[in-house]
């Protein structure tokens, strides 16, 4: 990204099932007068990491939307500390292939755990953001 300051958009969808059209009508609408970024891309991207929350974690997701210049970063974070990871790919199975999706059509992708105070460790302060994990990807533009 480069050292202008981005454009950036943050929202929470709900724990059900729809949560994935929420998030996807939220980024297009946020996206539509963006020019070289690729809408349908980001809509099957997001709704593969918010589908991953709402199935396997079972919270409330926040979206983090970057605009830069040179690409657009979506986040989206839970409250499960498990890192998810790309699965073997299995024929006989239907699920499993959110992040592969994400892997080959995003130009880069990760996962970012947020930091845990020692004070929090020892049980002394609770962390009033409850999100512990997000998964990210990045398309560029143009």
């Amino acid at each position: 990204m480069t050292d202008r300051p981005p454009h950036e958009v943050n929202f929470e969808v709900g724990v059900d099932t729809l949560a994935p059209r929420q998030a996807r009508r939220r980024l297009v609408e946020e996206l539509s007068d963006v020019p070289e970024v690729d809408l349908d891309t980001v809509e099957v991207l997001v709704s593969e990491l918010v589908t991953n929350v709402v199935r396997h974690v079972g919270s409330r997701a926040r979206v983090r939307l970057i605009i830069d210049t040179d690409c657009v970063r979506v986040e989206v974070a839970d409250t499960s500390r498990e890192v998810p990871a790309v699965r073997p790919l299995r024929r006989d199975v239907a699920t499993g292939r959110g992040l592969r999706i994400v892997e080959e059509l995003s130009d880069r992708w990760g996962v970012e755990t947020m930091p845990v105070f020692p004070s929090e460790r020892a049980g002394l302060t609770e962390n009033p953001d409850p999100y512990e994990k997000a998964v990210w990807f990045e398309l560029d533009r143009g």
